[in-house]
């Protein structure tokens, strides 16, 4: 296995509720490829200790490709955050060791680690990303909505970067399969 990147706290502030935050894991996250399984591409470990009141969580990005991504998780306890292209739809999914999601082209995406251990997930996506993959995010200072830890209960926050946003409906990783069945 060999670490393919990484992002640091500081590197994540673009994308953060709060970028003046000064503690949480650094780094952040980091991605990890030839895994040695011809199944999986890379393997993603989120490391805990949230970033102020924000758990820590991937950049997030779109494809710019038309290509599926499966992911799974080893281990840990995380909720992958999806947002469609003209942001109509808001989904969090949480998932547990074993569960696989399949992200089509129109989701943009990001993991948080809502848990006290390394998130660790594996995905099969081979395409590469390019510089175009995550200026969305950018731009917009991180996904639709922040994942924030306030009295003991996970709780969505509103980016203000995005206007009229839809309220997020929550899915366990089955029901975010079987919502595929009829196109969600």
């Amino acid at each position: 296995m060999t670490l393919k990147s990484s992002r640091s706290s500081e590197q994540m502030k673009e994308v953060m509720m709060d970028p003046n935050v000064t503690s949480g894991p650094d780094p952040v996250y980091e991605v990890f490829n030839e895994l040695g399984n011809p199944m999986w591409e890379n393997q993603t470990v989120i490391y805990p200790r949230k970033l102020g009141q924000e758990f820590p969580k991937t950049y997030g990005h779109y494809h710019g490709t038309a290509i599926n991504e499966t992911y799974t998780v080893i281990s840990g306890t995380g909720v992958m955050v999806l947002q469609n292209r003209d942001l109509t739809k808001i989904l969090f999914v949480s998932a547990q060791p074993g569960d696989q999601i399949i992200i089509t082209p129109k989701w943009g995406h990001s993991w948080s680690n809502i848990g006290s251990e390394p998130l660790v997930t594996r995905d099969d996506w081979r395409s590469g990303h390019q510089d175009s993959d995550y200026e969305f995010q950018k731009a917009h200072h991180g996904m639709a909505y922040y994942l924030i830890e306030e009295n003991g209960e996970i709780k969505a926050v509103p980016n203000p970067n995005y206007q009229n946003l839809p309220a997020p409906i929550w899915l366990t990783a089955a029901e975010f399969s079987n919502q595929k069945a009829v196109n969600l």
